[in-house]
């Protein structure tokens, strides 16, 4: 079972960075994150950064949630899932992202379903990706 270990835990604060791996192509990012909490806003920190992003989406942006690894400055390193669409409001205006975006970290699928369809999508791509690389090799 994935720990809920982010709710009301000190795992970032306002205006840090993090790095996102995303670990089904390979690429990473840094964000810069606005709020954090089980779910985080936050903005590619540079334009270099949401090319990067862009180019793990397949070029396209969509809501559709991809299972990503969350490494804080504390070195702690978390399972979460993003979209790549920009939408308000926006705090950095030289990434080449007109807005921010959400990462989304475990809760119970319980409450997943008790927020809605969307929180439920970000919750199986964790659970799926959860499962996905507990199998990889290193």
């Amino acid at each position: 079972e994935i720990a809920q270990c982010l709710v009301g835990s000190e795992m970032c604060i306002r205006d840090r960075y993090c790095t996102v791996y995303d670990f089904s192509t390979g690429y990473s990012w840094k964000l810069r994150i606005m709020t954090k909490d089980a779910h985080m806003d936050a903005e590619p920190a540079t334009a270099e950064d949401t090319a990067i992003m862009l180019k793990a989406f397949g070029g396209k942006t969509t809501w559709s949630p991809k299972a990503v690894w969350v490494t804080f400055s504390d070195g702690k390193t978390y399972i979460g899932s993003t979209h790549d669409v920009p939408h308000s409001p926006q705090h950095l205006s030289n990434n080449n992202f007109n807005g921010h975006l959400c990462v989304h970290f475990p809760i119970s699928m319980e409450k997943a379903q008790s927020i809605g369809p969307y929180a439920t999508s970000h919750q199986e791509a964790i659970n799926e990706g959860w499962a996905a690389t507990q199998k990889l090799k290193y």
